[in-house]
This record gives structure tokens, sequence and C-alpha cells, in this order.
């Protein structure tokens, strides 16, 4: 298996399908097609297993209004199929695309998902440095 690749143009569809057999619903398949479509994303990694997509996360560049010299990307959504979870392909990209968006010059990374999870890599709650939703 083959881990850590930028996305290709050619990827699109099987983006798709990943997010789509990843989630119950197409919303996240949907958001994805969309940052993709709007140019968006600073970086779209993926992971194949020989000629077929296993896992896709997406990097976009995210604006903290209180800070806004800070460069910083939001992560996700990050989809897995069915038969590939659990096995550490997303951990796997997850810390690839934090190494590339570091190498990239962003200072923060923000995500929302499973608050067990992403300490992992090093995330914690944006409270704890004064930055909430709006």
């Amino acid at each position: 298996m083959t881990t850590s690749l930028l996305e290709k143009l050619e990827d699109a569809n099987a983006i798709r399908r990943v997010n789509e057999q990843a989630f119950d619903t197409p919303a996240e398949a949907g958001l994805v097609g969309l940052l993709g479509g709007r140019g968006e994303l600073v970086a779209s990694l993926v992971a194949e297993d020989g000629d077929r997509l296993l896992s896709h996360i997406p990097f976009g560049a995210v604006s903290i209004i209180s800070s806004p010299t800070l460069r910083s990307v939001g992560i996700g959504p990050m989809a897995v199929v069915p038969v590939a979870q659990m096995q550490g392909i997303g951990s796997e990209l997850v810390r690839a695309g934090l190494d590339r968006s570091r190498e990239m010059g962003n200072d923060y990374a923000g995500v929302l998902g499973p608050p067990e999870y992403y300490p992992r890599f090093g995330l914690v709650p944006a409270s704890q440095y004064g930055i909430t939703r709006i």
C-alpha cells in the first residue's frame, strides 16, 4: 500500500466514492467536492492500495479572525473506506498532512471531529487559546 500521496486530478471521482462509503450521508462528499472545486484546498492527500483509493483527507486554508497574520489549515473530513478502517491509514494521512502543512508555513491546524481521536496528533481544543466558533 502507498500512502501520503498528493491527490491527482483524476482522483476526483474515486475521492467522492471514498467519502460516500465512509460516511452515513453524502454531506461530507459534497463538502469535499465543493472545497476542491473552489480551489480552497492547500493539500489533499490520498492512500491507495494498488490502483484502489482507500482514504482521503483534505487540508483547507482557514482564517482566524482574532489573529489574521497566523496561517492556519482546517483538516477534513477524513474518509477511509469501511474495509480499511482501524488499520492506521487515516492516522498516517493526518500525520503526513500536518507535516506538509508545517512545511508550507502554517502555524495552526483545526479540526471538527471526535475529541478522543485528534489529541494523538498534538491537537488540543482551540478554546484553550481563546479561539471559538462564530
